[in-house]
């Protein structure tokens, strides 16, 4: 059966790794989301080296622009008529100083969080329609991570990995509250979870980039502990396909989850608070004058 697949963070680490998977197998059609024209034909060129069959369209969109992500679902819900399954990958990790996107939100809770949740917001009568999953990866960080209703831009004090943690936790209470919603509405598609561990992607420098800073850690830590992103991608790809009838969270099954083969994970319990998981819904379709159709 072919697959229409929507990946956001496509041009580099996990989301390329996903891609790469999906565009291997014939018939499907892979969209590559990302916020660079350049990387983003870089990236195309790269999987069609691998394609055996498949489709690889481009969709350009800057998931901290809450009006550049509903224009471009617009556009991809004209182009695709279905989506089988949407990654919503792509992330910003804790630039060392607070920045804002277009509509002034904290630049990490935007693209992380809110991006997301708008992209889904749009796509999702297509992913039902098809029976399909919406898999939002989160992070190890979630476990560190607090909602801070009265500071989620950071306006009152910015913490460079406060931020990020909090925004990984967003991740996975709007997965699980759309799980629940999607139950509710009686829909049979899934919505689930995933985390890579601690893999080398571009990632750990993209923050320190947007900022003009340096890089977090050494590369020869990294070299030492991270796993590869073909690896970190692997909880990812498993949830795609595992048989199940509602939220999972997936990662590597090694010590402390930072590498290994995949397995399902116990999150977080801050992710598992269901008033805190409906109250983030509420603030984000405010904060986004976004609603959910189902």
């Amino acid at each position: 059966m072919s697959l229409n697949v929507v990946v956001t963070g496509a041009t580099s680490g996990i989301g390329l790794q996903i891609a790469k998977h999906f565009v291997q197998r014939a018939g499907n059609t892979v969209y590559i989301c990302g916020r660079d024209e350049k990387k983003l034909g870089a990236a195309k060129i790269e999987l069609s080296k691998v394609a055996k069959g498949s489709d690889i369209e481009i969709a350009k969109f800057d998931l901290s622009d809450v009006g550049s992500t509903l224009m471009s679902a617009i556009e991809l819900r004209a182009r695709a008529g279905k989506v089988d399954l949407l990654f919503n990958n792509a992330g910003v990790m804790a630039p060392p100083v607070r920045l804002l996107s277009p509509q002034g939100f904290e630049v990490q809770f935007a693209t992380n969080h809110l991006g997301h949740f708008v992209l889904t917001a749009a796509l999702i009568d297509l992913v039902a329609e098809a029976n399909g999953r919406v898999i939002t990866i989160s992070s190890i960080a979630a476990k560190r991570g607090k909602i801070d209703f009265d500071n989620l831009n950071g306006e009152q004090s910015y913490s460079p990995w406060g931020s990020y943690s909090q925004s990984k936790l967003a991740n996975l209470l709007f997965a699980i509250e759309l799980d629940r919603r999607l139950k509710a509405a009686n829909s049979s598609a899934i919505s689930l979870s995933a985390h890579p561990g601690y893999s080398s992607t571009s990632l750990t420098s993209t923050g320190q980039k947007m900022a003009n800073a340096r890089a977090l850690a050494p590369k020869f830590l990294e070299a030492i502990v991270a796993q590869s992103a073909r690896k970190g991608a692997l909880p990812a790809i498993e949830a795609s396909h595992f048989t199940c009838e509602g939220w999972e969270y997936f990662g590597p099954r090694g010590p402390f989850e930072l590498r290994g083969r995949p397995t399902k994970v116990r999150p977080p319990e801050l992710a598992l608070d269901e008033d805190t998981a409906a109250r983030l819904w509420e603030v984000s379709e405010e904060l986004t004058e976004t609603k959910f159709e189902i």
